[in-house]
């Protein structure tokens, strides 16, 4: 399985683990290479994310992965991963988005 660095991509997987779904490397329609999860119900992912999703219909089952693509670096790793360093700023992101939204409650 590939590492990702693309931002989408890892905030994509940051979120789906930390719900506790299986993370897969999925090479699907439209030229999509990237991170997926499967699920019988899509909204388990959409509200679980800020990150754009598509999906692809297989049976009574969906495939979604994020509207960005990335094949990946260091395929030869059995699970997937993401870069740390793009984590990092993401995680800080969330951070800094969450005071934010404190923020405005508290105004309230």
């Amino acid at each position: 399985m590939p590492t990702y660095s693309n931002r989408d991509c890892v905030r994509f997987v940051r979120d789906m683990q930390e719900i506790g779904l299986k993370v897969e490397h999925y090479k699907g329609a439209h030229q999509y290479e990237g991170p997926s999860v499967t699920v019988v119900n899509v909204d388990d992912v959409i509200i679980n994310t800020r990150v754009k999703c598509l999906f692809d219909q297989i049976g009574h089952k969906f495939v979604v992965y994020p509207d960005q693509r990335d094949t990946g670096t260091n395929t030869k790793i059995k699970e997937v991963s993401v870069d740390q360093s793009v984590l990092d700023e993401i995680n800080y992101e969330d951070e800094e988005l969450d005071k934010l939204d404190d923020k405005e409650f508290e105004e309230f």
